[in-house]
């Protein structure tokens, strides 16, 4: 809330007094890495996480997993790739963490060839829509996200804060201004247990501002 009101110093003081409590070590660098992401230093997420001793092999992936997606928003697709490749490594199956990591990791390949993969890797469910409707976005591909997020946000009754953003955003960015601004979008506090938070909580803070 505090980095919303643009108080930098004050949100940093109170992410720093929450992660100070967490005991367990490796959620802490989870944390702290999800911290640096939201405020839009993912270049030092990614590092403290490729960096840190994180004992839990089912952390280890969701760390990959993370590290994947802010490559991606970096464009740094290669990179990207081989941290998929470390995330699926850590486990001996597929979580829904490293399966949609390996596939946004994939997102720069032709719309509808990479749109066939997903719906080939996972069924039907809110999961793919997160999928495609990220990838997408991240890809560039503002017009293909819209209609994911439209449906999304259609589904969810209109509630789903996260998606009324991303909708907005996509048509934003598609150059469809006038769209956007007819979509009420509202701010809501990030889950540190999100794959895509600093995509979605970067976009809010970006048309909350008005740019």
């Amino acid at each position: 809330c505090f980095l919303l009101e643009g108080d930098t110093p004050r949100a940093n003081a109170a992410a720093a007094k929450f992660i100070g409590s967490v005991a367990n070590a490796d959620f802490k660098a989870l944390f702290q890495a999800s911290w640096l992401a939201l405020t839009d230093q993912r270049s030092d997420a990614v590092q403290l996480l490729k960096n840190a001793s994180i004992s839990d092999a089912n952390l280890r992936a969701i760390a990959w997993s993370d590290v994947t997606v802010w490559q991606v928003m970096a464009k740094n697709f290669v990179e990207a790739r081989k941290s998929a490749t470390l995330a699926a490594q850590q486990v001996k199956a597929p979580t829904p963490f490293s399966t949609a990591a390996a596939l946004i990791a994939q997102c720069d390949e032709a719309p509808d060839r990479w749109k066939q993969q997903v719906n080939g890797s996972m069924p039907e469910s809110q999961e793919r829509q997160l999928v495609l409707g990220y990838g997408f976005f991240l890809a560039g591909h503002y017009s293909d996200a819209a209609e994911i997020w439209q449906t999304a946000l259609r589904n969810s009754g209109g509630a789903d804060l996260r998606a009324r953003a991303m909708l907005a955003a996509s048509l934003d960015r598609a150059g469809r201004r006038a769209d956007a601004q007819k979509i009420s979008v509202q701010p809501f506090v990030p889950d540190f247990g999100d794959l895509y938070a600093a995509i979605s909580f970067s976009e809010i803070r970006r048309l909350l501002s008005g740019l």
